[in-house]
This record gives C-alpha cells, structure tokens and sequence, in this order.
C-alpha cells in the first residue's frame, strides 16, 4: 500500500513498505535497503503525471524505477496541468 504522507507548497511524499511487493524492488529487500527517490514531473489536462526526472535518489540504483512508478500511479486533478511537481517516495522495510 501507497499512502501520502504530506502535501506541502506542491511536494508530496510517498511512503513504501516491504509489504507493497509491488512497488518494493525485491533486490533492495533482500539486501536489506532502504532509502528515497525524489522525482520530478508535469502534470497533464488530465489529472496524469508525465515528463519523469530523478532529483535525487539514495541509495542510486534500487529504487528508481519504483519510484516512477508510484507516481505514475497517482491520480491528480484533472483541468489543472502543472509543470515541475516534486514528489518523494520513501521506501522502508
């Protein structure tokens, strides 16, 4: 399960448990990794996210992917396109 953490000025954080097999990259389970991801992205007419930038990830090469993917899976206001959004996804076991 994805649950939304804050919502501040326009950043999101999302959380990510070992629970979400789904989400969780299974290398980084087994080696026992946690860490974040912070993406950037627009938002199109519709209310989907697109235009996927890593900012910031640690530790790099685990959670990328991830990450993208929760934020694909978001659903955000249809009729407000925005430009730029940052969103952190955090990924604890």
């Amino acid at each position: 399960m994805i649950k939304i953490l804050a919502l501040l000025v326009g950043l999101l954080s999302l959380s990510c448990n070992a629970a979400d097999s789904a989400s969780y990259p299974l290398r980084a389970w087994q080696l026992g990794k946690t860490g974040s991801v912070t993406v950037k992205f627009d938002v199109d007419k519709n209310g989907l996210a697109e235009n996927f930038r890593i900012i910031e990830s640690s530790p790099k090469g685990f959670f990328e992917r991830s990450a993208i993917n929760a934020v694909k899976a978001q659903k955000f206001q249809p009729g407000k396109p925005d430009k730029d959004r940052e969103l952190t996804v955090k990924f604890d076991k």
